[in-house]
């Protein structure tokens, strides 16, 4: 049946039904019709022409980062997130030439709930926040098979340590959801045998390991965030035990740091400005065609109330 069948129908039986002022018959047809699109819009989404051609440009853009890091011979998770990291805070990721940390950020909605490729492609725009940061490594991450997932805890600006005692307390008693506001790129070096924590909201970045479900810094005392292991949200899909987490040595931690600092000297080496220079200009216009893209869908599931 069609909207204005359907109409015609609780007009002529309206004293069977409810009766209404025409103003208020124009306001109920524009809302079905509003049900309409938005039914029609999810039997084509994400296969539409906008999904798919995002998928195709940011397929493009990794293909460039990977041939960038083998050009720099990077072949280590923490070489691969110096460099990412870097790539990001200098604008060769943004359309614009630049990228802002930005809070509160609406995004669209997700091609799917397992990948969340949306928050990846977010970054082009030249404005992000950690889920946007944290899934744009993790990506990269997987073009080199290096195994790795986003972890999520939360940020206490009080630097209360019994705060996030508590929430990870409850989230184990109760095996349950935790409000997180907060994430970052957790790396198993399988090689070394050892899990490290990244995070490229800042840079540098900083590395972080776990020791008893809570991730610390070495070279900051005051650090220490929860990780949640039930905590099921955008990222976590399944359990993670981070209370078996062996802690980093000292020496693995300065070799990391080798490795993150030898890589950032490859980076801002005058040596390497024009690689840099050649890979924003081959990559630009897909972040172009990505925005676009990204855009339009933004727009097109605001007006149909969907974010």
């Amino acid at each position: 049946m069609q909207i204005d069948d359907f109409m015609n129908m609780l007009k002529v039986n309206e004293n069977n039904y409810f009766k209404r002022k025409e103003n208020e018959w124009e306001e109920i047809k524009t809302l079905c019709n509003l049900i309409k699109e938005t039914t029609d819009y999810f039997k084509v989404f994400p296969n539409d022409l906008d999904h798919k051609l995002m998928i195709d440009n940011f397929n493009i853009v990794l293909d460039n980062m990977v041939s960038l890091a083998n050009t720099l011979e990077f072949k280590e998770g923490i070489e691969l997130a110096m460099l990412c990291g870097y790539l990001l805070h200098n604008g060769f990721l943004s359309e614009s030439g630049t990228y802002h940390y930005q809070m509160g950020i609406i995004d669209i909605q997700p091609f799917s709930k397992k990948f969340r490729l949306d928050l990846a492609l977010k970054i082009f725009s030249g404005e992000g926040c950690c889920r946007h940061s944290a899934k744009l490594l993790s990506f990269y991450l997987d073009r080199f098979n290096i195994e790795n997932s986003i972890t999520s805890t939360y940020f206490n600006n009080t630097k209360d340590d019994n705060i996030n005692e508590i929430r990870l307390f409850l989230s184990n008693y109760k095996k349950n959801y935790i409000n997180a506001n907060h994430c970052f790129n957790h790396i198993n070096d399988s090689k070394k045998s050892i899990n490290y924590f990244v995070d490229i909201t800042s840079f540098p970045f900083m590395i972080l390991y776990a020791d008893k479900q809570f991730a610390y810094s070495f070279h900051n005392k005051d650090y220490k965030l929860p990780l949640f292991s039930y905590n099921y949200d955008v990222f976590n899909t399944e359990f993670r035990d981070y209370s078996k987490f062996v802690p980093l040595e000292m020496q693995d931690y300065i070799e990391l740091y080798s490795f993150a600092y030898d890589a950032l000297g490859k980076c801002l080496s005058k040596d390497n400005r024009d690689l840099f220079i050649d890979f924003y200009f081959q990559s630009q216009r897909y972040y172009h065609k990505i925005n676009r893209s990204y855009n339009k869908i933004y727009f097109k599931e605001k007006r149909l109330t969907l974010i």
